[in-house]
């Protein structure tokens, strides 16, 4: 049962390490009339439960159990296709597979080591990845070195191109596709962005009024909150701050 001990994780942060923690994700987890600095650990814990809350009622298939198996796979879809067959970086693409599989029966104090592992070979090789903007053939294994908060915009946004098998294929179809067909849909897509385009004038934009609940809900309207990635990018501040903390010696 790959059941995450967030409790485990939030109280044994350094307090750099929790600091840097709320920094990361407070445009996710939002507060109504706390001030950052005023969150304390429990507060905060019972803020990732109300997240997940939410996550979880805007995917209603998800349960608890699935939080670490939606993480590593949101995680492993930004790698695939990116790191070099043979490399060094590929070996530690192929542990990131191995604990992939041990994951859904993992918990306890193995599945948040499994979850470290995994976190620190995502971090390290993103750090490579953002600075070459290319295949990956070297990381180097030290989580502090990858300032994997400043990437935040970065793995929020990131689309990876399609792998070469689902590129041929998709040649293979536009091959056979008739040009009338082909015209009919670009018109369509042309009408749909002029529409999308007019639609967007229209939306109501935050008012400049302060109310502290209603500026999260509009702020909803604009931030995708409860997506997958946005999991994801909690999760991975979550972990990749308790690794930092051993890593740097604030915490045994």
């Amino acid at each position: 049962m790959a059941l995450i001990n967030f409790r485990k994780i939030i109280t044994e942060l350094s307090d750099d390490g929790f600091n840097d923690l709320k920094k990361a994700t407070k445009e996710l987890i939002p507060y109504y009339y706390l001030e950052e600095s005023e969150v304390d650990r429990l507060s905060f814990l019972e803020k990732i439960g109300e997240y997940l809350r939410h996550f979880e009622l805007n995917n209603r298939k998800v349960r608890d159990n699935d939080i670490a198996t939606i993480y590593i796979a949101e995680l492993g879809s930004l790698m695939k296709n990116r790191i070099k067959p043979g490399s060094s970086a590929d070996k530690y693409s192929q542990r990131f597979l191995q604990l992939e599989k041990e994951a859904p029966s993992a918990d306890g104090d193995f599945l948040l080591s499994l979850l470290e592992d995994i976190t620190k070979i995502f971090v390290c090789f993103y750090d490579s990845f953002a600075r070459n903007q290319g295949m990956v053939y070297d990381i180097t294994f030290f989580a502090l070195d990858a300032k994997m908060i400043e990437l935040k915009d970065l793995f929020l946004k990131d689309k990876p191109e399609p792998g070469k098998d689902k590129k041929a294929f998709m040649q293979k179809i536009d091959g056979i596709v008739p040009g009338q067909v082909k015209n009919a849909a670009n018109e369509i897509s042309e009408k749909a962005k002029d529409i999308t385009e007019l639609t967007q004038k229209f939306v109501r934009k935050p008012d400049t009024v302060f109310e502290p609940v209603h500026d999260v809900i509009e702020m909803d309207e604009i931030v995708d909150r409860y997506s997958k990635r946005a999991l994801s990018f909690i999760m991975l501040a979550v972990l990749y701050c308790r690794i930092t903390d051993f890593e740097s010696g604030k915490v045994d």
